[in-house]
């Protein structure tokens, strides 16, 4: 008889005390939190990279949107960011821990994988 697997489902979402608010288990334990807004999950912090850690994080990224949607304010969960321009800001963020000659290549490698994308858009 085999045994069950004891890892946990990493797309199950576990509800929380806190209503609109679940949160996923990592491989490690740890776990993501992501607010349920409009429809949607939004699970990073207002900076749109840092993931929500924490249940207070959490809490104030959904007060966040509340709060902006109540005073009248647009509230852009996906602000439509481009490959090209994200693989740009991962590459600068990356630049200074690489060694001395992987930088190139890897600026090199990215910038055909984002003309391959273009090319493969702009045929469709």
């Amino acid at each position: 008889m085999s045994k069950p697997s004891i890892a946990p489902d990493p797309y199950r979402r576990h509800p929380t005390r806190n209503r609109g608010i679940t949160y996923r288990l990592r491989v490690d334990g740890s776990r993501i939190y992501a607010v349920s807004w409009r429809g949607t999950y939004v699970s990073t912090a207002l900076d749109g990279v840092t993931p929500l850690s924490t249940e207070k994080a959490a809490l104030e990224r959904q007060a966040h949107l509340r709060g902006r949607s109540q005073r009248g304010h647009r509230v852009v969960v996906n602000d439509k960011t481009t490959f090209s321009e994200l693989a740009e800001s991962w590459y600068e963020a990356k630049a200074p821990r690489l060694r001395r000659l992987l930088p190139s290549s890897t600026r090199r490698c990215a910038h055909s994988a984002i003309r391959l994308v273009e090319a493969h858009r702009d045929q469709r």
